[in-house]
């Protein structure tokens, strides 16, 4: 009787034992577990780089390389007058109509020329697409201005100018009948001849001034008209062009 006491005793001894062993086994592999779950909050070896980076990291660097090379860096936008055309560099615009005869010369294309010198202006040879329409005169405070207006797309008149004692016609060689006491010459080149129809300045024409007293302007002859401008006495000149429209400005001066 005692001996299976003790045998169950011995037997009840084992399996607490077993009991206690596995409730030591699923402990640990608890731990085990939660070492696994837990990230590392180990401080970091030397050479790593603990730098975090902004949103976007490399990529948003890249992209704003890119609009940069797209723009052209630092270069400003190119300006626009609003007809959707680059504006041009001196921002030159086309006169207004009713004061386009009042715009004076730049530089040193137009200086005044003495009574006793020669003007010259280049431009179209002998030849060419223009004629002249109208002529038109008016008095300024210290000259007298003659405008001959000129039609001919592309055309780009030359000029020789300087005073003669009896003008006469191109070719014909008759003389040119027109009052004054000293006359200024000008052979205006870039022409070509008036088809049937077509109207165009031949001829003497009155005119407004203090100085000047009468116009002459020719038909077309091999490529050139002439104009002719009679004046009360040889005085100091300068002749130029001027665009849009087209034409041939000549000034007489009055006053010093």
């Amino acid at each position: 009787m005692r001996a299976r006491r003790a045998a169950a005793a011995a037997a009840t001894a084992a399996l607490l034992a077993t009991l206690v062993a596995c409730s030591s086994e699923d402990d640990q592999g608890t731990d085990d577990s939660a070492n696994v779950d837990t990230p590392s909050q180990q401080a970091p070896t030397a050479g790593t780089d603990t730098t975090e980076e902004a949103p976007g990291g490399a990529d948003e660097e890249s992209s704003t390389t890119d609009d940069e090379a797209a723009t052209g860096g630092d270069e400003p936008p190119e300006t626009s007058t609003g007809n959707g055309e680059a504006g041009s560099e001196d921002g030159a615009q086309a006169p207004d109509e009713g004061a386009s005869d009042e715009q004076e010369p730049g530089g040193t294309d137009a200086q005044w020329i003495s009574p006793g010198s020669s003007d010259e202006g280049a431009g179209d040879l002998a030849g060419g697409p223009l004629l002249a329409v109208d002529v038109r005169s008016a008095i300024h405070p210290y000259y007298d201005r003659v405008v001959v207006d000129l039609e001919g797309e592309g055309g780009n008149p030359g000029w020789y100018a300087d005073y003669t004692g009896d003008p006469v016609q191109d070719g014909s060689g008759a003389p040119i009948d027109i009052e004054g006491n000293a006359f200024l010459h000008v052979s205006v080149t870039g022409f070509r001849y008036p088809e049937e129809g077509e109207e165009f300045v031949d001829g003497v024409i009155p005119v407004t001034g203090t100085g000047v007293t009468e116009a002459y302007v020719s038909s077309p002859f091999e490529g050139q008209i002439q104009v002719v401008l009679g004046v009360d006495s040889a005085r100091p000149y300068r002749v130029f062009v001027l665009p849009d429209p087209l034409r041939l400005v000549i000034d007489i001066e009055i006053a010093g």
